[in-house]
């Protein structure tokens, strides 16, 4: 089956470096075997990026030392450990089968959810060919230029007139070696590997979990309320926001590392892994590292409060975190610096600097009495419930989870305390997509107490054991059926025009497509399959994709040039001659009419209509499918 290739795929390219490097930093009997496999996961994440940029500074390409030399060394290096060190694998034998052992139930469960959790994501996207909405066409371009220039790269030709590339990588990086692996097309990879990375994501939480609550109970619970209560982060296939899910990913991770820190357990090994999660945040996702160093912030506090007595260590240990985060600064300053070469960092200092009034904080802040729609309101009053009662229990666990919940809304909005001049860095509607992460752990705890008292009798773990096969009865059905028609851009009719378009029509032709304007009319975004035009038929398109406001344009275009074409096409209303003039002057060729004609985003309205076509001598209909259409435009 083409899905368990797909795993496996993913498996070689994640987790067997993620392994390799636990089993140099961390003894085989200080982890359970799930617990290792999940911790694993997100530290295999954080490599990708990180080879792809350290190969870019040496001016080597990335491609395929991440997609081959890397996972191919780390599975050696699990080799060579396993005869180098022979004493220790009967001591971590007689480990796990001792886990197993104690926590058989739990433990088997976890793996029924597991597979669980891969089938809904997998079953979720069967019906579609191309990932959903306007951000899969620059992840999509983004990663066939990966596979073009075999790593990163500046120039977006042949797909757009971008001269820059100052985008966060982390998820193309994974999804470009996983396409190279595979074989499958670009978007196919963004599509599978944004699913498996979804995975990826929930199993990240569950060596938290773990850590947090000493309750294999409790970690069960949590992947399970991430992965089939939770609407996010199931829900991002619609919207193709997978950058921030591999942010997301990352921080669990972040958090366990940390946490294990500031416990005294070890220092090295937590502080490296720290340092190489550190570097990758803000690679992967900008806006998802401020969480991270929130939670970092957070449970640093906490350590030192704990160490109070011992204030030379506490201060020592702070030292050394603070020095490992200057560290990982350091290292990303080269990429910072592109980011700055285009127009990523302007565009920030702008949006901050431009949000100063309290009306506009309070714009932004209005987006959580729209909660409801990401998480079901009982779930938020469950977890809410269980952050008190952990409080009032006194739970090691909530004091700096509460700590970090705070610190992460004030950076969120800083105009609350009086700087508003900082308000834009990070996003109200980030931190609820994150807010799942708190949501589970908290609501896993809860259920896991519950759970691990059940389970101490024989009815109790029968009882245990059917309300969460009940659960899963409850949540796989609505996980494997989220994705959302309303967000596809294309269809099969799409795809059939646009294997005409390439194969009939001449190398320099230029296609009107339908487009509106977009963010207070900034910008141009589309509105049917047009917006994948070039990706797919290699033929110029109007419609760039949205990340065109953060880069340099080529050939000396402006960014205001696309939305005064849409302008100027509104305007005719389809008269013939102000029509003629109207694309004659922008150089049109030939137009594109999608499947879904503007029917796709919120607040789009159709360019182009077909009765301005139809009966116009300027324009022949060259080929149909459905309601796809190819026309050529020929002033007479």
């Amino acid at each position: 089956m083409a899905w368990l290739f797909f795993l496996t795929a993913a498996l070689f390219l994640v987790v067997v470096p993620g392994l390799a490097l636990l089993s140099w930093f961390f003894r085989e009997e200080e982890l359970d075997p799930l617990e290792r496999f999940c911790l694993a996961t997100g530290l295999g994440l954080a490599l990708q990026p990180i080879t792809f940029y350290a190969l870019f500074l040496l001016h080597l390409r990335g491609l395929e030392t991440a997609t081959f030399l890397l996972p191919t060394l780390a599975l050696l290096s699990l080799i060579l450990r396993f005869f180098l060190f022979p004493s220790q694998n009967s001591t971590t034998s007689k480990h796990w089968r001792a886990s197993f052992t104690r926590e058989r139930l739990p433990l088997f469960l976890v793996a029924l959810t597991t597979v669980a959790l891969v089938a809904s994501r997998f079953l979720a996207m069967r019906e579609m060919t191309v990932p959903a909405w306007g951000d899969s066409v620059h992840h999509t371009y983004i990663v066939q230029l990966f596979l073009d220039n075999h790593g990163l790269f500046s120039s977006w030709a042949p797909l757009a007139p971008l001269s820059t590339f100052s985008y966060h990588f982390g998820f193309h990086s994974f999804a470009a070696s996983f396409a190279r692996l595979t074989g499958v097309s670009a978007p196919q990879a963004v599509l599978i590997s944004g699913q498996i990375l979804g995975v990826f994501a929930v199993l990240s939480l569950y060596p938290l979990a773990l850590r947090l609550t000493h309750n294999t109970w409790a970690a069960l619970a949590t992947i399970i309320t991430a992965g089939f209560l939770s609407r996010i982060p199931g829900y991002f296939l619609n919207w193709g926001v997978y950058p921030k899910l591999m942010g997301f990913a990352l921080l669990p991770t972040v958090i366990y590392l940390i946490d294990s820190y500031w416990k005294g357990e070890r220092k090295g090994g937590p502080l490296f892994l720290t340092f190489l999660l550190l570097l990758s945040l803000p690679l992967s996702q900008m806006r998802a590292s401020f969480i991270s160093v929130a939670a970092v912030a957070a449970w640093s506090l906490w350590g030192l409060w704990e160490r109070r007595r011992g204030t030379v260590e506490g201060i020592r240990r702070l030292f050394l975190l603070g020095c490992t985060g200057v560290i990982a600064l350091v290292a990303a300053l080269p990429w910072i610096h592109i980011m700055n070469s285009g127009n990523t960092v302007v565009r920030i200092l702008k949006k901050s600097g431009a949000r100063r009034g309290i009306s506009l904080v309070q714009s932004d802040l209005s987006l959580w009495s729209r909660i409801d729609f990401y998480y079901a309101p009982l779930l938020v009053a469950a977890a809410l419930l269980c952050l008190l009662l952990a409080l009032g229990l006194k739970r090691r666990f909530a004091f700096p989870f509460s700590l970090w919940i705070a610190l992460s809304f004030l950076i969120t909005n800083p105009g609350l305390i009086g700087l508003s001049r900082f308000t834009g860095w990070i996003f109200n509607e980030v931190l609820i997509f994150c807010l799942y992460v708190p949501l589970s752990l908290l609501i896993g705890w809860g259920a896991g107490e519950l759970l691990r008292l059940s389970a101490s009798h024989r009815l109790g773990r029968i009882a245990a054991t059917a309300s969460l096969a009940a659960v899963l009865l409850w949540g796989f059905p609505k996980q494997a059926g989220i994705a959302d028609p309303f967000f596809q851009l294309v269809t099969k009719e799409d795809l059939r025009t646009f294997r005409w378009i390439r194969k009939k029509t001449p190398q320099g032709a230029r296609f009107l497509v339908n487009g509106f304007l977009a963010y207070n009319d900034k910008t141009v975004a589309g509105s049917d399959a047009g917006w994948w035009l070039p990706y797919f038929t290699g033929r110029e398109g109007t419609v760039l994709p949205c990340l065109y406001m953060n880069e340099s344009l080529a050939n000396g275009l402006k960014r205001p040039y696309y939305v005064r074409l849409v302008k100027d096409v509104q305007s005719t209303g389809g008269e013939p001659s102000a029509l003629r003039t109207v694309l004659t002057n922008y150089r049109i060729s030939h137009l594109f009419l999608g499947q879904k004609r503007a029917a796709v985003g919120y607040g789009s309205n159709e360019l182009i209509h077909e009765e301005w076509l139809r009966g116009n001598p300027d324009f022949k209909l060259l080929f149909s499918s459905g309601k796809a259409q190819a026309w050529s435009f020929s002033p007479k």
